[in-house]
């Protein structure tokens, strides 16, 4: 946005790619009559098309210089405040009152944590309960939401139960160096280092070209996975890997599908 620099202590970063706002928004499918509420909205990227396709929208915005700039725009519900304050209460007797199946929510941790807190207040009892965007599977969530995260299920790149090698063993060093969990974040992480390694060997010459020219060549297995970079649709250098089901059972996060890694069955309200 001109005239406005990000503001550290918010943790600003602005989304200006195009293609991948038009991605994202292709993605969501946003349908007129749909309750939206998009938090952190900053600029706008993201919330000026999904506006163009619903027509109204609730943003959540904690800079109040943003959130004076967001109200010029008609159609925009502004709520001003830390996303931690707000009560979704209203939003989700929307959705009790649908009496859905299932409740899919996209949300990072903390928000995910508060989001299904006040859904179970709520008795908002789907069969399903299924989180995307990261916030559903770490740790923190679980510690945060409480029993509320029972039942609650989510999808991953990687838990320790995959069916590459050293991915348990990976998972049992961590733990017993550092005394906690770790999760995909970490395991992306620690393959990253093997990935490089492996370039620098084969590169022909130490240059950003040299490393470039190997890293395209990568075919390698890790504990996160096969490794080796494609191009398909308008992607460029993509590692395609396969995604995990897990849910949230007595406070563990378990593998439920594919069968053939599962950990537990998986478990809904009848």
């Amino acid at each position: 946005m001109p005239g406005h620099i990000a503001r550290k202590r918010f943790g600003q970063h602005f989304l200006v790619d195009e293609a991948v706002i038009e991605a994202i928004v292709d993605a969501i499918d946003p349908r007129p009559g749909q309750a939206i509420v998009e938090i952190g909205p900053g600029p706008g990227a993201m919330t000026m098309p999904l506006l163009a396709r619903i027509g109204a929208l609730t943003v959540i915005e904690l800079d109040r210089d943003l959130a004076a700039r967001l109200r010029r725009h008609g159609g925009l519900q502004v709520v001003e405040a830390d996303v931690l304050t707000v009560d979704f209460k209203a939003l989700l007797s929307k959705a009790k009152s649908a009496k859905p199946d299932v409740v899919y929510m996209i949300s990072y941790v903390k928000e995910a944590a508060l989001l299904v807190q006040q859904a179970k207040e709520m008795s908002l009892k789907p069969k399903i309960f299924a989180g995307a965007a990261a916030g559903f599977t770490l740790p923190e969530f679980r510690n945060l939401a409480g029993d509320a995260a029972e039942n609650v299920f989510s999808v991953t790149l990687w838990t320790p139960q995959v069916p590459y090698p050293g991915a348990r063993e990976y998972y049992s060093n961590y733990m017993k160096k550092f005394g906690s969990e770790t999760e995909y974040h970490g395991a992306e992480a620690y393959a990253s280092l093997y990935v490089v390694a492996d370039a620098l060997k084969r590169a022909k010459e130490l240059s950003p070209k040299g490393v470039r020219d190997a890293l395209a060549k990568t075919n390698m297995m890790t504990a996160f996975g096969p490794v080796k970079f494609s191009a398909y649709d308008k992607k460029t250098q993509q590692n395609s890997l396969p995604t995990y089901l897990v849910q949230w059972q007595k406070g563990a996060l378990e593998t439920v599908w594919p069968q053939i890694v599962a950990s537990k069955a998986y478990i809904y309200n009848e």
